[in-house]
């Protein structure tokens, strides 16, 4: 209430006590007046500030019940506070949840403990890795879940060198390997940081060994040179005999330069991009040169008794392009024949054939009337370096990588090699792709299935 409001309220009464009490006279009633308006000034303050007090207990958008201008003042400073401390809650859980977001999204395993190492929180990722139940295990000491000694000696020390573990969980991921961090924060508390390296390990050891079997290959045919080289050297060889002697130079020279062939091959491979559906060509113009390449292997190999190539071209179109890399695809069905050379007896029918097959694929086939794999063998035949019969096989001039460029290829084209072999009988290898990939010669532009 303003100052007018208090004199103007002070004339009223006073002239209302003259009115009714004329004998207190104009003093008296001017001190009766100032007297009933501080009273009334003061009731209408405690009334403001009463609504003041409800509206405050349960503040609204509303500012209308508040009747008094400076309260109503206040209420309006306080909900622009109240609005403005809200939008600061809304920002701080925003940024809360998108980094928690985050956090779900990374691809390792993040598991926050407290003080006394109980589980507080942990990610997709961890809960995976760990086979923790957020719901079930909130709360309880990790030491309890986890009996790995290694991980129970990286929780009491300080390290924060990583360990490498078998991920806890069912048989279904007993092979599984993590590695493991701890990290400080806050007042004791820890976090635990993991990361998958299965495949990483894996890698690793196949790394190891390819290049232990690489070492094997060069080592045997390089001993054997540097013995004839000495034997060349030192001994007093006749004409016939260091003929001979150089012969076998050779042929090891030979079989480490084609090593190196295949093995630059599958590098090539694995550092060129993936063939685009604008690299066409004509696949039986391709299948004929093949054919050709291996007639040239079997007469110089077996001339007293070569096998017989036959090609089979079972499609509907008289010619048709494959989009894929035509030295490639040359590559992988060659290989196929000089292997069915290789493993199968002389004289015996070789057959390349082009049909199809069901759910719309087409199969590129070598079939051999050779000895035949075993069963137990069919599923690691395309392993770099795997063989059947290692010492049949470096008699025969094979690499051990055959198979391996050849699954790379099909691989490359989005296609599957498949392997059936009758023992003693003879093996197929199909090459099997997409139709979408096989299109009439008279199309313009093959259509990806």
């Amino acid at each position: 209430m303003t100052l007018f409001s208090l004199i103007f309220t002070t004339l009223i009464f006073s002239a209302i006590s003259l009115t009714l009490v004329p004998e207190w006279g104009v003093l008296g009633a001017l001190l009766v007046g100032t007297w009933l308006g501080c009273l009334t000034c003061l009731f209408l303050q405690w009334r403001s500030h009463q609504k003041f007090m409800r509206w405050l207990r349960s503040p609204s958008e509303d500012t209308e019940g508040v009747t008094s201008q400076p309260w109503r003042e206040v209420s309006e400073r306080i909900l622009r506070l109240r609005r403005d401390h809200k939008q600061q809650i809304q920002a701080s859980d925003d940024r809360i949840h998108h980094f928690f977001e985050a956090i779900q999204a990374s691809p390792n395993g993040v598991v926050l403990l407290d003080e006394q190492g109980r589980i507080e929180w942990c990610n997709l990722m961890g809960a995976e890795h760990w086979s923790i139940d957020l719901h079930r295990d909130h709360q309880q000491l990790i030491g309890n879940l986890l009996r790995d000694p290694q991980f129970l000696k990286l929780i009491q020390s300080n390290a924060s060198e990583p360990v490498i573990m078998q991920a806890r969980g069912s048989a279904l991921n007993s092979r599984r390997r993590i590695s493991v961090q701890k990290f400080a924060y806050g007042a004791g508390r820890v976090l635990l940081l993991s990361t998958d390296v299965t495949q990483i390990e894996l890698a690793e050891s196949m790394r190891q060994q390819f290049v232990a079997n690489v070492s094997h290959e060069i080592r045997t045919p390089l001993t054997v040179i540097l013995g004839l080289i000495e034997s060349l050297r030192n001994l007093p060889l006749s004409q016939e005999e260091k003929n001979k002697y150089l012969l076998m130079l050779q042929e090891h020279a030979s079989r480490m330069n084609l090593l190196v062939t295949d093995l630059l091959t599958l590098s090539k491979l694995e550092g060129t991009p993936i063939p685009t559906p604008k690299e066409q060509f004509d696949l039986k113009a391709m299948l004929q040169e093949a054919m050709s390449l291996a007639n040239s292997l079997t007469q110089s190999q077996f001339s007293q008794n070569p096998h017989s190539i036959q090609f089979e071209w079972a499609w509907p179109a008289e010619s048709a392009l494959f989009w894929g890399n035509r030295s490639e695809m040359l590559s992988a069905v060659t290989n196929l024949l000089n292997n069915a050379i290789r493993y199968s007896t002389p004289g015996t029918a070789i057959r390349l054939s082009v049909h199809a097959m069901p759910e719309d694929l087409v199969g590129i086939a070598v079939m051999d009337q050779g000895v035949g794999i075993p069963p137990e063998h069919i599923p690691r035949l395309s392993e770099r370096f795997y063989r059947v019969d290692s010492s049949r096989s470096r008699e025969s001039g094979g690499t051990g990588l055959g198979l391996a460029i050849v699954k790379h290829i099909v691989q490359r084209h989005e296609g599957q090699l498949v392997i059936t072999s009758q023992f003693g009988v003879g093996s197929c290898f199909t090459l099997c792709f997409s139709k979408s990939r096989l299109v009439n010669s008279t199309n313009e532009q093959p259509s990806k299935g």
